[in-house]
């Protein structure tokens, strides 16, 4: 998965903050854990509570990634 399909999947932006990330993604695994769906479908939501978790650590690893290149790029020699 990249960065792309993951802001698709959390319905971000590429301007996203770590706010941003925490509600949209707090707020699908509400939507698509498979505990809230008893045995309907149970395969379905588990695969997609996985896919909702990949892709929260991609957006994380990228914006973190984006915080330490802002931080070196404000740097004075």
């Amino acid at each position: 998965m990249n960065i792309d399909d993951a802001l698709k999947i959390l319905n971000l932006n590429r301007n996203y903050t770590e706010e941003d990330l925490k509600r949209e993604y707090r707020k699908l695994v509400m939507k698509y854990h498979p505990d809230k769906h008893g045995d309907k479908d149970k395969k379905f939501y588990e695969d997609k509570t996985k896919l909702l978790n990949e892709a929260k650590d991609i957006l994380s690893k990228n914006l973190k990634d984006r915080n330490i290149n802002k931080q070196e790029n404000n740097t004075y020699d």
